[in-house]
Formats: structure tokens, sequence, C-alpha cells
């Protein structure tokens, strides 16, 4: 029979070129999940369908509201349950303002129905926009604090990670 034996290290016990590989490694596991299906089910939650986003430059995302009265439903379900320092509860505070003056400004002379249902439409498609655009930020935060070394130091801690010398993982 032989015998191998390896020497195994803690992060910090390592060099500073071998942490940067070890940092790599944790990242990519990081990654290797849907880490966005949270902030999916949140929309959802509050009646809004993401299909697709993008990060970096590109940053947006992409979706649709969930029902005929979509809008008005998502922004009371947004109020209702998200915090008031969120992002998407402020859109959805100014969208329910601008709707209530608008369903409140009477019709007289030239204005007529359809010049008010195209003021909702637009406002409900300005709402949309916007409130893709939270959550396409939100998305972009989630990305870049999943990967701070912050957080792949807190991964590493939680999960008693230890590497060789070269800085790969290494079953403990």
């Amino acid at each position: 029979m032989k015998t191998k034996t390896i020497e195994i290290y803690d992060f910090d016990e390592l060099s500073e070129s071998a942490q940067d590989v070890a940092l790599d490694k944790v990242r990519r596991i990081n990654n290797d999940y849907e880490w966005w299906n949270f902030t999916y089910e949140d929309a959802k939650d509050a009646g809004i369908i993401l299909e697709s986003f993008d990060l970096d430059r590109n940053r947006h995302a992409k979706g649709y509201f969930r029902h005929c009265d979509g809008e008005l439903d998502c922004a009371e379900l947004i109020v209702k349950n998200h915090g008031e320092i969120c992002e998407t509860y402020k859109t959805a505070t100014v969208y329910l303002a601008d709707r209530d003056k608008l369903m409140r400004t009477p019709i007289e002379g030239d204005f007529d129905e359809t010049a008010l249902v195209n003021l909702l439409d637009d406002l409900n498609t300005d709402f949309l926009q916007s409130i893709l655009e939270d959550y396409s930020m939100s998305l972009q935060r989630e990305y870049e604090y999943i990967n701070s070394k912050e957080n792949l130091l807190e991964v590493i801690d939680c999960n008693g990670y230890t590497f060789n010398v070269n800085g790969q993982l290494e079953a403990a």
C-alpha cells in the first residue's frame, strides 16, 4: 500500500497568488447555480414575470405583468410587501399616486375617454419599464455581492473550505 500525504491550508495561510486562485474557484462555485431565482420569485409574487436579464454594460430585464389589470395589482402588492427603502416600493408608490391623479382628472372639452385611456396606457407602460429597471438593478447588485471578496470569504469560512498550496479546493 502507498500513502500519499498532502498539505492543506486555510485561506489566510495561502500566498497572495494562491488566494486569488482560491477566490476564483469559489466565485465559479457561487455562480454555478441559478442565483437569480430568488429575484424572479419575488417579481412573480408581485405579479411580474421576468423573462430574461443581462448585466453590466447591457444591463436590462425583460418581462411583463401577469394579469390583465396587472399594473394596479402589481403596484399594490409591492407597496404591501416590499420595504419602503426598496426601489420597487418607491416606483410603485409614484405609479399609484400618478394613476390616482389621472383617474381623478375630470373629462372636459376636447379631453375624452380615449385620451384618458391613452394616458393610462402610457403610464402603465412607463411603470413596467421602471419596475423592470428596478429589478435589473437589483439583479446587478446581487451578482456583484455574490462575487465580492467579502462574500467569497464568508462562503469559504462558512463551508470550512481548505486548499492546497496552489489555491485549489481540497476535501477536508
